[in-house]
This record gives structure tokens, C-alpha cells and sequence, in this order.
């Protein structure tokens, strides 16, 4: 069955770029190698984000659609903020809050 992701992600990456260069193959080759093991390791549970987190980020997802459609509406730039980081990657999903980066026990975010 992992030899079913290999080929798809690495047919993804192909289509993507568009283009048979032996680099990118190369390149889809690796990147359909790191796809395949992470979805190894996701299918054995062995790395599963705490629902909690994972519930707020998805609440989050929704409950920041108004705030973007009104930012889009008026046109406005944002702020940055710094704000501890306690999972990064799961406060991106909500589409008026970004990561921009993150510096130790903080992250700096884009929020509209």
C-alpha cells in the first residue's frame, strides 16, 4: 500500500511542476520518499496532534472567516504580534492568523 502513496505523491509533485528534468525527479523523488514515511507514521499513530488542539485550530479555521471577509472588504494591512508559541503549525490553519516565524518561546504572527 505504501508503494501506492510513493507513486501518487511523487505523480503530484510531477504534475506540479510540470516538467521531466532528471532534477526534478530527483526532487520527486524525495519529496514523494518524505510523504510516503509521513504517512507511514501518521497511519501507526505515531504522531497524532492532541484533539484539543487540533479542535481549536479547526474552530479557529471558521470562526476567523468574518474577520477576513471584513479585512478584504476594507481593504486593511493587519498587525504583527508576538504570542507564545505552543504549537505554530495548528494556530496557521485560521485563515486571518499566520505564522510568520517563530524565535524560541514566541511565535510572530500576521493577525488581520
Amino acid at each position: 500500500m505504501r508503494l501506492y502513496w510513493w507513486i501518487g505523491l511523487a505523480a503530484f509533485y510531477l504534475v506540479l511542476a510540470w516538467s521531466l528534468a532528471p532534477a526534478e525527479l530527483a526532487v520527486a523523488a524525495i519529496a514523494a520518499s518524505v510523504g510516503t514515511i509521513g504517512a507511514a507514521l501518521v497511519d501507526a499513530r505515531v504522531h497524532r496532534p492532541p484533539a484539543r488542539a487540533a479542535g481549536r485550530a479547526l474552530r479557529g479555521l471558521f470562526t476567523d472567516l468574518l474577520p477576513l471577509l471584513r479585512a478584504l472588504a476594507q481593504r486593511c494591512t493587519g498587525r504583527l504580534e508576538r504570542v507564545p508559541a505552543q504549537d505554530p503549525a495548528l494556530g496557521s490553519l485560521a485563515p486571518a492568523t499566520i505564522v510568520v516565524r517563530v524565535e524560541g518561546e514566541h511565535a510572530v504572527v500576521h493577525r488581520l
